[in-house]
């Protein structure tokens, strides 16, 4: 139920989205594959994409689900077994799954929260995982493009994105929480001088109560 390696990027949750809205983008994958062109610090297309004023720029509210995870493109799903989800891991035939949804108007700040939930859940792999092997897998450079989208003006790669032959603006910001215990940004640890995400978390159990 795995398919290999082809086809694999670090992390493009929302970004790879507006490769669905365009025709013949699979000249694409070789710059975001991290095992050809998608090395460190390199030249990502998602970038263009999510900067062009008929996709990005229409976007005005963006949306993640985490209902279930899977370690590849193709995969079995995977149960998170770290704060705050604790899903039990055995046997692998129990209800408990992520579950979580995320929403944010920053197409940045909302992949940079899923890419920390998922680098959360990373660790514990030792546990024993279905199959034997790590119950998540997380590419090289996973954090680049989210690099590269927060400041595309001076990209860590030195490219200078442009539209419209003017140099793009920050899509969103971008930042690591604190901790996989308190998960706070910047605007959480501060709220009145903070410059970066805020994260609001609600508990499914709150939300239904509410």
């Amino acid at each position: 139920m795995e398919d290999g390696d082809e086809g694999q990027t670090a992390i493009a949750t929302i970004s790879k989205n507006r490769a669905g809205s365009i025709r013949g983008t699979g000249e694409l994958h070789e710059y975001i594959n991290t095992k050809q062109k998608g090395t460190k610090n390199a030249y990502n297309p998602l970038v263009d994409l999510c900067a062009s004023p008929s996709l990005g720029g229409k976007t005005l509210l963006c949306l993640l689900d985490g209902l279930y995870c899977g370690r590849k493109w193709r995969s079995y799903p995977q149960h998170f077994p770290n704060a705050p989800f604790n899903n039990k891991t055995i046997p692998y035939e129990n209800p408990e799954w992520p579950a979580c949804f995320l929403a944010s108007f920053d197409q940045v700040a909302i992949q940079a929260v899923g890419l920390d939930v998922l680098y959360s859940q990373s660790k514990n792999n030792e546990e024993p995982a279905y199959h034997n092997v790590p119950r998540i897998l997380l590419r090289d450079n996973a954090d680049d493009l989210l690099r590269e989208m927060a400041t595309p003006y001076d990209a860590p790669s030195g490219t200078v994105y442009r539209q419209g032959g003017e140099p793009v603006q920050s899509l969103g910001v971008f930042e690591h929480w604190d901790n996989d215990e308190s998960r706070r940004y910047s605007r959480n640890l501060d709220p009145e001088n903070g410059k970066g995400i805020e994260f609001v978390y609600i508990p499914m159990g709150s939300a239904r109560e509410a």
